[in-house]
């Protein structure tokens, strides 16, 4: 049966809900994360996983505490646009060379059914 919830602690008080997707933009994962986990819901959530290291560390060590699983995901890395930009920027072709980037790309997907 799919249900609906108002807000993240009804989310994860849901004795059937054995785990959490974290889709929020990253600044909202760590609290996210952590009611999940509190919770004992295992969570999945993008790369990175906080803003900052301390704030993965505090998640590390809460999943730890809570015996719980956390898996990142890293789909972005092989997708073949991210590939093909991190090609021109490191051979030169594209930006200032000796420099760091960051890339951020709007993906468009077609799901079942879909219409791009």
């Amino acid at each position: 049966m799919a249900k609906a919830y108002g807000d993240t602690d009804d989310l994860v008080a849901d004795p059937d809900v054995d785990l959490v997707a974290v889709v929020t933009s990253v600044p909202g994962h760590h609290q996210l994360i952590l009611a999940a986990l509190a919770a004992g819901k295992h969570v999945i959530t993008e790369w990175p996983v906080g803003t900052s290291t301390a704030q993965t560390e505090e998640i590390l060590d809460a999943a730890r505490r809570a015996g719980m699983r956390t898996a990142v995901g890293l789909q972005a890395r092989m997708n073949p646009s991210v590939v093909r930009a991190m090609h021109l920027l490191r051979t030169g072709t594209l930006g200032r060379g000796g420099r760091r980037h960051r890339i951020l790309l709007h993906c468009r997907f077609r799901g079942r059914g879909g219409r791009r």
